[in-house]
């Protein structure tokens, strides 16, 4: 009980607090327009307006494809609001000082605890068009026009150099330019069936609609039938990272692709749910800051389709399938979770796993107990026995905040420590350190042996 009564309140304080910094985003906003914070030409204003762009940008990927309630989702949406908060008090309390207008609708407006959560939340922004077209796309009907001009990309406006750095399901992929962004450019294999090409495009258009979700990539569409064009984040594939990461940073990368997932099963329609089909390490790609970004989503949609049209997958690809559909049983969103057992085992050991080999065995608690046991959960062989989605991000995200909380209360004891051991090292150093040199100690030895015999003479003669 003292759990729901939590996670009430966390929705609640979530919603509140989007819906003062989306107020406050607008009270802005209109004296922006107004001309009050200065003339619109005014280039300190810049940093203004990219800040009010931010907080939209924000405030939508709270809201999510139209679901309010992805807000409880994200622990860090209250450190954030308050931080763009901040930001915009510095201008507020600007116009406060220079304006008595703006001050007293800054006090009208700003202290007033009643909102619309729903027009707050969403900053007066169109959120849910991208659920519609989503679930038109899921529904096998005809997608919206505007998808189909956004999943056009331009050829004219791609790099001429890209160098192969991969391979996918279908084809090969390439590193190169659109538009001056680095991109990687996935292009599909002669051998992959025309009537496969339209299903792999009915999962790029979904994907498309998915945009709101920050873990997953950016894709700019189509280029001809063939090649599709993707964000390339800094650090590529999780597999090839060459760095090594904390028991907290691994945590933190599954959490947040299990994110991108809920995310994903936001999406459905008439009882289907959207299945990535291709969870695994070299589809986890890491950016600068190694946020973890989901990418493969050429199979995120099932359809029927003739045997012929079906390409043939290799043996290797099995080692992230669960049984039922190597068996020939077909997939569900259990699949994926058990997909995504297999990739906690990759994220903890950094090794590529092996087909029936003993996974939970293999990784040995080598992030903690914990961790292990929710691997051997989603790992079972009955799909309707693993857990859902929604509960493995709980779990990890509980599994994460203890880690952290352990590193906030083990890292003051550790600087004391090193402190502590700096201190005794002075000392050794100091102790360690002579005084005078040697020919000082020989010269006033000397001194001290001749003053002793100097004495001696001349007490003897009394």
């Amino acid at each position: 009980m003292a759990g729901i009564t939590a996670s009430v309140f966390r929705v609640k304080f979530n919603k509140r607090i989007c819906g003062r910094l989306a107020r406050k985003c607008r009270w802005v906003e209109q004296h922006l327009k107004s001309s009050d914070l200065g003339s619109p030409d005014d280039l300190a204003l810049e940093a203004l307006r990219e800040l009010l762009e931010q907080c939209a940008k924000d405030l939508k990927k709270f809201a999510g494809s139209g679901f309010l309630m992805r807000i409880i989702r994200s622990g860090g949406i209250p450190e954030i609001c308050e931080m763009h908060m901040e930001e915009l008090d510095d201008w507020i309390d600007r116009v406060q000082k220079t304006s008595p207008k703006t001050k007293d609708d800054a006090d009208s407006d700003l202290d007033d605890d009643e909102f619309d959560q729903d027009d707050a939340i969403r900053y007066d922004i169109e959120v849910s068009n991208n659920q519609h077209d989503a679930r038109k796309v899921f529904l096998s009907t005809l997608a919206p026009p505007r998808l189909q001009e956004r999943a056009i990309v331009n050829p004219d406006h791609l790099g001429q150099d890209i160098e192969l750095v991969g391979t996918f399901l279908f084809g090969n992929i390439y590193r190169g330019t659109y538009k001056g962004d680095a991109v990687y450019i996935r292009e599909i294999g002669s051998d992959i069936h025309e009537g496969y090409i339209k299903n792999i495009k009915d999962g790029i258009l979904l994907a498309q609609c998915l945009s709101d979700c920050s873990n997953l990539v950016r894709i700019y569409g189509f280029c001809g039938d063939r090649t599709i064009v993707t964000a390339m984040p800094a650090n590529g594939p999780l597999n090839e990272y060459p760095g090594k990461l904390t028991s907290l940073e691994k945590v933190t990368i599954a959490r947040k692709v299990a994110d991108a997932l809920v995310f994903m099963y936001d999406i459905k329609a008439n009882a289907k749910r959207v299945v990535h089909r291709d969870i695994r390490a070299a589809n986890v790609l890491l950016t600068d800051k190694l946020e973890p970004i989901l990418t493969g989503l050429e199979l995120c949609k099932e359809k029927n389709s003739l045997a012929g049209e079906r390409p043939v997958m290799g043996e290797s690809i099995k080692r992230w399938w669960p049984p039922e559909r190597i068996l020939g049983f077909g997939i569900s969103p259990g699949s994926d979770v058990y997909s995504f057992g297999v990739l906690m085992y990759e994220i903890s050991t950094g090794k590529d796993p092996e087909l029936d080999a003993d996974l939970v065995g293999l990784e040995g608690s080598g992030i903690c107990a914990e961790y292990t046991a929710l691997m051997q959960k989603y790992l079972h062989r009955y799909y309707n026995a693993r857990p859902k989605i929604d509960k493995v991000f709980e779990e990890l995200l509980s599994i994460e905040t203890s880690l952290r909380d352990m590193q906030n209360l083990i890292r003051p004891q550790r600087n004391a420590l090193n402190q502590r051991r700096g201190l005794s090292r002075i000392r050794l150093a100091y102790i360690a350190q002579p005084s005078l040199s040697s020919m000082d100690a020989r010269v006033i030895r000397i001194y001290v042996l001749g003053l002793v015999y100097f004495c001696r003479a001349h007490f003897q003669n009394y």
